[in-house]
């Protein structure tokens, strides 16, 4: 009897859809969870470049700023070369004053 009870379902074409409906369901379960895993990655890729391209600016504004205070020395010893440049030529004018009188 209970051979006969599943032949006749097997036999039926409504388990047949159902099957296939239920088969659907799992793909297509499957497909939300491989789309949210895929999503939740690219969220991860984004997040990791976001953080280099923070670390690569902090980086670089680190390194600019050193640039930046070397260059103020410089411009302080240009500028003191420049007063002592003045000066010695301030001297050299008032020795010819001087002399021509």
């Amino acid at each position: 009897m209970l051979s006969s009870v599943v032949q006749e379902i097997s036999n039926d074409p409504t388990t047949d859809t159902e099957i296939k409906i239920t088969n659907k369901e799992t793909a297509n379960t499957r497909g939300i969870t491989k789309t949210k895993d895929r999503k939740k990655g690219l969220q991860n890729s984004r997040e990791d470049i976001q953080q280099t391209i923070i670390k690569s600016n902090t980086d670089f504004k680190k390194r600019q700023l050193e640039m930046m205070e070397e260059e103020h020395i410089y411009n302080i010893k240009i500028a003191k070369l420049k007063i002592k440049k003045l000066e010695l030529q301030i001297s050299l004018l008032e020795s010819q004053k001087v002399q021509v009188k």
